[in-house]
């Protein structure tokens, strides 16, 4: 399997602290650590082609064009396959961005759990474990159904709600059956599944995640979804700091993950 990471931030999102997140650095650091694919997957909402569902000034910042500006730091060759995507978003049952923007990208990463966004992804009314799980799993079906996303970002990871005894209270709400049908459409759609690295803090053994997040994607992968794994860095040193943690090598050992299971991106 080829060493990959799909969902990278550079400077251009404004989420990123880190100037120094460039893709030139990114590549160096790669280079170190024997990475074979990235995919640079900076914030965007394509607000010239698809009108914010709500005002909201932090995309309103990080449209297509600026995005697209990352093309002007790849080198022509750096040894490493390079894939330009971006991770838009999906709020009020609009994806941000259009068809023709897709088509000029490599991938499209979009998530259904940025549920911090208050008014935006999330109604204010949403609140119990149990209005959060119908919630992921309504906005996850309508997602993949959408035939635009390539990879579903941190999938079921409520943000902003997954300290350990949220996640498992929300997890109660979200049994096999839900997640199995959840998971059959998204392999029917072709939208593959994030294995994101960052969820897990450096230790994707700890026992929250038994039944939580690994047991959402063993049924994922059971369905037959295609995977992605991704560090989601916003920085050169959480970048460095996943990958020598051996994240990646660990995800796939405990998933099981072989070539089979990746998307025909990370081969």
């Amino acid at each position: 399997m080829k060493f990959h990471d799909l969902h990278i931030h550079t400077h251009l999102s404004l989420c990123s602290e880190d100037p120094g997140a460039t893709v030139a650095n990114y590549l160096c650091r790669a280079r170190e650590l024997g990475l074979e694919v990235l995919g640079f997957t900076d914030h965007m909402w394509d607000v010239a082609n698809v009108p914010l569902p709500s005002p909201n000034p932090w995309y309103r910042q990080q449209d297509f064009a600026r995005a697209m500006s990352i093309r002007r730091e790849i080198p022509r060759d750096s040894g490493i396959k390079v894939l330009v995507g971006v991770e838009t978003e999906f709020a009020q049952g609009v994806v941000g961005i259009s068809p023709q923007a897709a088509s000029e990208l490599d991938f499209v990463l979009v998530p259904h759990s940025h549920i911090h966004m208050l008014d935006f992804v999330r109604e204010r009314s949403v609140v119990s474990p149990r209005d959060v799980a119908a919630h992921m799993l309504k906005t996850f079906e309508d997602l993949v159904s959408r035939d635009i996303a390539t990879i579903v970002a941190h999938p079921f990871f409520p943000l902003s709600m997954h300290t350990g005894e949220n996640l498992v209270q929300i997890y109660r709400y979200l049994p096999d059956g839900a997640l199995e049908h959840a998971f059959g459409l998204a392999q029917e759609h072709r939208a593959a599944v994030e294995v994101n690295l960052s969820i897990f803090e450096g230790n994707i053994q700890a026992p929250l995640y038994q039944d939580t997040y690994l047991r959402m994607l063993s049924i994922a992968k059971r369905m037959g979804c295609k995977f992605s794994i991704g560090s989601d860095s916003h920085s050169i040193q959480a970048f460095d700091e996943t990958y020598r943690a051996g994240m990646f090598e660990d995800a796939v050992a405990i998933l099981g993950l072989t070539d089979d299971n990746m998307v025909q991106l990370a081969l």
